[in-house]
């Protein structure tokens, strides 16, 4: 059950920070390059990877909800790893979650997906909107 809370707490998280950089890139349009706004959602998904790495980490360290097994070097940066293998839908297998926390592995790939198709969307929008002016849309 803890997998679950974890999973969604940190779904609403990654939902709260991709909505308040969306909205804070469409408040300053005008004034944003293309370059800006990539470089913002870029900023963006890393924030989410990190997100989620950390959630890996209160999981398994203080709530022992599996463990992840494989290529490991024993710090952070495979939980930073770990997340954004399964937030970009990569999934290289060199790491693998066991228990609980492959559940929360799952919900992030799927939020992975939806994120990134959430920012190509605006990406295009904005390009759209903003970058070559009102002219293509009829």
């Amino acid at each position: 059950m803890v997998w679950f809370i974890l999973s969604i707490v940190t779904l609403a998280v990654v939902i709260v920070v991709h909505d308040f950089v969306l909205n804070m890139i469409a408040r300053f349009k005008k004034k944003l390059t293309m370059l800006s706004v990539i470089m913002a959602l870029f900023i963006s998904h890393s924030a989410h990877i990190w997100i989620y790495a950390l959630s890996y980490y209160i999981g398994l360290v203080y709530f022992d909800i599996g463990t992840l097994q494989g290529n490991l070097s024993g710090d952070f940066l495979d939980y930073v790893y770990f997340s954004a293998t399964n937030y970009t839908s990569l999934g290289y297998g060199d790491i693998v979650a066991v228990g609980g926390v492959k559940h929360v592995a799952t919900f992030q790939g799927l939020i992975g997906l939806l994120m990134i198709g959430w920012s190509t969307a605006f990406a295009f929008w904005y390009m759209q909107k903003h970058r070559m002016g009102d002219k293509l849309i009829d």
